[in-house]
């Protein structure tokens, strides 16, 4: 510390200078001040508590996005394990005049243990072939491109459960697909279902014939 005097002024203190690692500065600005050790401490302690809060969420989370919203995903299937399906169909004409095929897929466990079943609107789980009347399968078309939910429901022992439609739309690998039929032509519909997904065993229904009327 040193103290300076110039002609006719009180003498004035210089500021400390650190030779280390700075230069002159203010007191209130001083680079060597200490940070307060408790406010750093109680930081910390909140800041790991908000990561390990995080970490339980997306341990959480996991299974959720196990299968991403718009991918196909198998599920476990016991060996030797099968379902019973069956169709039933209806055909009404909407208000703007459209023809739509609406019906059930009833699904039901034969067996002593639950199952675990996909939903019908999975990906690659459910389908349906059209015959026309010359015995020629109905090429379906593409509607649109879709991003399904994925999810399963469990299908207790000897249990029914039946899956509602609205149209012959059904979803692939690649998008939404489904039939155009034509007034006054008879069909033979039958419909395949899959309910561990893709790469597991799939269950058909038997034909159901169909005639819309004019």
């Amino acid at each position: 510390m040193t103290i300076a005097a110039t002609p006719n002024q009180a003498p004035q203190r210089t500021a400390p200078v650190c030779h280390a690692c700075c230069s002159a500065q203010s007191p209130s600005h001083s680079s060597h001040a200490n940070p307060p050790l408790a406010l750093n401490s109680e930081a910390y302690g909140i800041t790991t508590r908000i990561m390990r809060f995080l970490l339980a969420v997306f341990a959480a989370l996991f299974p959720i996005v196990a299968h991403s919203i718009g991918e196909a995903g198998d599920t476990d299937w016991p060996k030797g394990a099968t379902v019973e399906v069956q169709l039933k169909l209806s055909a009404v004409v909407d208000t703007n005049g459209h023809l739509k095929v609406p019906g059930d897929l009833v699904i039901k466990n034969p067996g002593d243990s639950a199952l675990t079943i996909q939903n019908p609107h999975n990906r690659l789980v459910l389908a349906f072939v059209v015959f026309d009347p010359l015995g020629n399968l109905v090429a379906p078309k593409g509607l649109a491109k879709v991003d399904p939910a994925f999810s399963t429901r469990s299908l207790p022992a000897r249990s029914t459960y039946t899956h509602h439609f609205e149209t012959l739309d059904f979803i692939t690998g690649s998008g939404l697909f489904g039939y155009e039929l034509s007034p006054g032509k008879s069909y033979k519909i039958m419909s395949v279902y899959r309910p561990a997904g893709p790469d597991g065993p799939g269950f058909s229904t038997q034909e159901v014939s169909f005639e819309i009327r004019q």
